[in-house]
């Protein structure tokens, strides 16, 4: 859990990302950058964090500068698991999509403070939600289409298909998403909660990128970074890694 004072944060990568879209359409960096302050170099080192004001400022600054609202859907079109470091590569070669969101879940606090994610599966249909941790203001709409369409991305670059389902957010609809309803989830607006559903037999398909000797590695590095973190210290969670070490006893 996060201490009542420290700032919520996203990797700074993403920053970099979404420069990445801005020049796509035509925006120097600099001019990204510039007005705001930020140094490109310095968000650029791993693991470096940007606050979430400063990262709605960036999204409004984005906005602005391309007159392009959808700024969030084409930064969920060009994410890839590789941006998401070590959680990235251990959803990589996870043997199975379950796998890769129960690893997903559970490690999203490695990544960041401001969101959260919760897989519930039932008979027929599975929904990863997309929990808010912090107050997104005027950027919200950005972050959560980012993440949904960008995990919903990832899904058919690591199973190798088109996956099947809707992006459900609990906003209403913003005129700027009519140009993208074939962008792969149905996107569904004014819901409960912000999730993405899916048939529950997707969670069975294997990976195109399988290795468990190579997550076996890396889940080890998130173990320990998530219990540095604190992240980890409900008596169940803590009851389930230890029964995993060797000589745990």
């Amino acid at each position: 859990m996060s201490a009542p004072d420290e700032p919520f944060t996203l990797p700074a990568v993403h920053a970099l990302h979404l420069a990445e879209v801005v020049k796509s359409l035509g925006t120097p960096q600099n001019e990204l950058f510039g007005p705001l302050g930020l140094d490109p170099e310095g968000l650029a080192v791993p693991g470096a964090r940007i606050e979430v004001p400063a990262f709605a400022a960036l999204v409004t600054r984005a906005r602005k500068v391309t007159g392009n609202d959808a700024i969030g859907i084409l930064l969920g079109l060009q994410m890839r698991a590789s941006a998401h470091g070590y959680l990235g590569f251990a959803a990589m070669t996870a043997s199975t999509l379950r796998e890769a969101l129960e690893t997903a879940t559970r490690f999203v606090p490695t990544r960041t403070n401001a969101l959260g994610l919760s897989l519930h599966v039932g008979e027929r249909t599975a929904s990863l939600v997309i929990e808010e941790r912090a107050d997104f203001g005027e950027a919200r709409d950005a972050v959560l289409f980012a993440l949904a369409v960008g995990i919903w991305q990832m899904g058919d670059a690591l199973t190798g298909r088109q996956l099947e389902g809707s992006a459900d957010f609990a906003f209403p609809r913003p005129a700027y998403t009519e140009k993208f309803a074939n962008v792969g989830p149905v996107l569904r607006f004014a819901q409960p909660a912000t999730q993405l559903v899916f048939d529950a037999s997707a969670l069975e398909l294997p990976l195109t990128m399988a290795d468990p000797v190579s997550r076996q590695l890396v889940y080890s590095e998130l173990e320990r970074s998530l219990e540095e973190l604190g992240g980890d210290q409900d008596l169940l969670a803590r009851v389930r890694r230890l029964v995993g070490h060797a000589g745990g006893g």
